[in-house]
């Protein structure tokens, strides 16, 4: 329950929000916190991107981040009450740690939350895994609510966008070279990680018997070295059993060692999963990633993207599509079960 002593910090965790600072130009939320002591001293407060005390530049940490482990390393926290403008975010790439995990562990009493994360990944997880932990869990009042919402709403606009299609191509887009020697080099070059997103991945499985089992040898090769393999296809009954058994035939069975090393190597560094919605494609080869938004479609040529992490001009963009991709990975993990 939301007491009178509140609304002085849910306001000043408002004012902290509207400091952030964003300086790389993605779109980030504006988020504040601010902790309070039991008897209701303020301890700390700041906003997303702050800069630290030597003037470095803001690094887009999070706020909750910036207050607990910069501000606050050493301080006793057990029973304080934390107020946050976004709720606490459930994952983060590692080696970060998720906001509502250094929240816990802090043994904070009482977490109150202007605004759910618009994240579909994250939505109502944050507030869940708050109070699975104990923790008291309170929302801002309506009106400070809209406010937030006012002002997060170029960043709500995006999460948005973005979970309807899960990567939403835009800017500069690359010729995709229609060759065999190019989509043969994708495997050919993989030695730490490659990872398959598509609807139905049609074009790999059931080409010919001879792209399966360049891709069936190409698999095994990357996870005999030690890489990491991910395969997520839609959830169609013919899509799943057609990847399955191309995993068994060109997979499973052409590994090395016997039946107790395989099903270690699969477990340790194979997935296999379905996700729904996936209506686009991609292939990750190391540090050069193609992204096909609509697989087949006449546009095909125009919309599909190369980006390579070493180019300069293409590092952020491969960054950003590759976090768009964990996310789904990550859901799909958990909805499997992996």
């Amino acid at each position: 329950m939301v007491r009178d002593s509140d609304h002085e910090f849910m306001k000043l965790a408002v004012e902290e929000a509207r400091r952030s600072q964003h300086k790389n130009g993605r779109i980030h939320p504006h988020v504040g916190a601010v902790v309070v002591t039991r008897d209701g001293v303020p301890l700390g407060r700041a906003c997303h991107g702050e800069t630290s005390d030597d003037g470095e530049p803001p690094h887009c940490d999070h706020a909750e981040y910036i207050v607990l482990e910069r501000k606050l390393p050493k301080e006793k926290l057990r029973g304080c009450t934390v107020y946050t403008t976004l709720e606490p975010c459930t994952y983060r790439n590692p080696p970060k740690v998720p906001c509502v995990e250094r929240l816990i562990d802090r043994h904070v009493g009482r977490v109150v939350i202007g605004m759910l994360d618009p994240n579909q990944m994250i939505t109502g997880k944050g507030v869940m895994a708050l109070r699975k932990a104990n923790i008291a869990v309170d929302l801002f009042p309506p009106d400070l609510m809209e406010e937030l919402e006012e002002l997060n709403r170029e960043f709500v606009r995006q999460q948005t966008v973005e979970h309807l299609s899960y990567v939403a191509c835009h800017g500069t887009k690359y010729h995709v070279p229609d060759s065999a020697q190019f989509w043969n080099d994708l495997l050919e070059r993989a030695e730490h990680e490659f990872i398959l997103v598509g609807n139905s991945n049609k074009s790999w499985f059931k080409r010919d018997e001879e792209q399966s089992r360049r891709l069936g040898a190409a698999i095994c090769r990357i996870l005999e070295g030690g890489g990491r393999v991910v395969i997520i296809s839609g959830t169609d009954r013919d899509v799943v059993t057609n990847t399955r058994t191309f995993i068994s035939t060109h997979v499973t069975k052409r590994l090395n060692g016997n039946g107790v090393a395989k099903q270690q190597l699969l477990r340790d560094r194979f997935l296999y999963a379905q996700a729904e919605r996936v209506n686009y494609s991609a292939v990750l080869s190391d540090d050069r990633l193609l992204i096909m938004p609509r697989l087949n479609s006449r546009e095909f040529a125009a919309e599909a993207m190369v980006l390579e992490l070493t180019s300069a001009v293409h590092a952020s963009q491969f960054k950003h599509y590759k976090d768009d991709i964990n996310r789904v990975i990550v859901t799909s993990r958990a909805r499997n079960g992996r």
